[in-house]
C-alpha cells in the first residue's frame, strides 16, 4: 500500500548507470583513420599517374570583324 502524507518524500525511479560505449567510438575512430589513409593514397597515386607538362603551348588566332552598312 502507498502512503500518502508529509513523512514520504517522492523520488524519482533510479535508473541503473549508463553503459559506455566505448567500443563503438574506437571502431570509429579506427574506420576515420583508414578512410583518410586510403584517400592520401588514391590522392598520392592520383598526382602520380598525371602525365608533367611539355612546355607552354600556344596559339594564336585571327578574328575578322564584319561590318554592317548602315542604312539611310
Amino acid at each position: 500500500m502507498i502512503e500518502d502524507g508529509p513523512d514520504v518524500a517522492w523520488r524519482p525511479r533510479e535508473r541503473p548507470p549508463r553503459r559506455r560505449r566505448r567500443r563503438n567510438t574506437k571502431l570509429l575512430a579506427v574506420a576515420a583513420l583508414l578512410l583518410a589513409f586510403g584517400f592520401g593514397i588514391a590522392f598520392g597515386e592520383a598526382i602520380h599517374d598525371n602525365p608533367k607538362p611539355s612546355g607552354p603551348l600556344t596559339s594564336a588566332t585571327t578574328t575578322i570583324p564584319s561590318v554592317t552598312p548602315l542604312k539611310p
